[in-house]
C-alpha cells in the first residue's frame, strides 16, 4: 500500500512540475516600467499638491463635480449605453430565441407589457405545443424586436 502511494505521489509530482514551469513565462519585450512609474508618481504627487493648495470652497466644488460625473457614469452603465455593448446584444439575441421573456426582462430591467405578452405566448405555445407551436415564434420575434430596440 505504501509503495502504491509513493508511486502515485511521484507520478503526480512529475505531472505537475512541467505545468508549473509553463506558467512562468517571460514577456516578449521589456517595457521600461521604472521610468513610466516614476513619471506617473511625479504627476500624481504634483496633482495632490495642487489639490491641497486649493481653498475649502474650491475643494467642495471639485468633489461635487466628481460625484456628478460618477453618478452620470453609473447611470450610463445601468442604461447600457457603453461602447462595448455588442457582445451583450449578441447574448440577448440568443436568449431572445431560446427564452424570450428573460431576454426582454434583461433588456428593459422591468416587467413591461412586452414581457407579459411574451411570457403568455411562450406558455401557451408550450402547453399546446402540437397545435400552437408558432406562438413561440411570435414570442421570439417580439423579444428580438425588443432587444434590437425596434419596438
Amino acid at each position: 500500500m505504501k509503495k502504491l502511494a509513493a508511486c502515485i505521489a511521484v507520478m503526480l509530482i512529475t505531472y505537475i512540475q512541467p505545468n508549473v514551469k509553463a506558467a512562468a513565462v517571460k514577456p516578449l519585450h521589456e517595457v521600461p516600467s521604472a521610468q513610466a512609474d516614476s513619471a506617473a508618481l511625479a504627476i500624481a504627487d504634483q496633482s495632490i499638491a495642487d489639490f491641497k493648495a486649493l481653498d475649502k470652497k474650491e475643494k467642495k466644488s471639485r468633489f461635487r463635480a466628481v460625484k456628478k460625473l460618477l453618478k452620470e457614469y453609473r447611470a450610463e452603465m445601468r442604461a447600457g449605453t457603453d461602447d462595448e455593448n455588442s457582445s451583450g446584444v449578441v447574448l440577448l439575441a440568443i436568449l431572445a430565441i431560446l427564452v424570450p421573456p428573460l431576454a426582454i426582462y434583461l433588456k428593459e430591467r422591468n416587467f413591461t407589457w412586452k414581457f407579459w405578452l411574451s411570457l403568455a405566448l411562450m406558455v401557451v405555445g408550450i402547453i399546446f405545443f402540437s397545435s400552437l407551436a408558432f406562438l413561440w415564434l411570435f414570442a421570439a420575434a417580439l423579444a428580438l424586436l425588443t432587444v434590437f430596440d425596434i419596438l
